[in-house]
């Protein structure tokens, strides 16, 4: 019953966030939280696509602690990775897609 719960609540924030430029992240707990952005259309296919991207690259360890926001091109990279290498390789794929004018890669290597 609190799977349920919780699943369900999850979806109510994913979809409240759907509206007036909200985006939903995990906090450190891995639970979702709206965060309000500046994300126009473009940005949020922008954001989607390297969400997408991110999701499906073997490369990386791990691909779920990377959070991704994007402001008139901007991409912002937080949360952390394995290692510098698949640091800057992110960041070489992101500035090659298009939209993207410059990546702010904040990531963090894990120690």
């Amino acid at each position: 019953m609190t799977k349920h719960l919780l699943v369900i609540s999850s979806l109510c924030i994913l979809f409240s966030a759907c509206e007036n430029n909200k985006t939903v992240v995990q906090n450190d707990r891995n639970q979702p939280v709206i965060e309000k952005t500046n994300e126009t259309e473009e940005d949020r296919s922008i954001t989607n696509r390297i969400r997408e991207a991110i999701s499906r690259d073997t490369t990386l360890t791990d691909s779920r602690s990377i959070q991704v926001s994007t402001s008139n091109g901007t991409v912002t990279l937080k949360g952390t990775i394995a290692n510098d290498s698949e640091k800057n390789d992110l960041t070489r794929k992101i500035k090659g897609m298009h939209g993207v004018k410059t990546v702010d890669n904040q990531l963090e290597v894990n120690q």
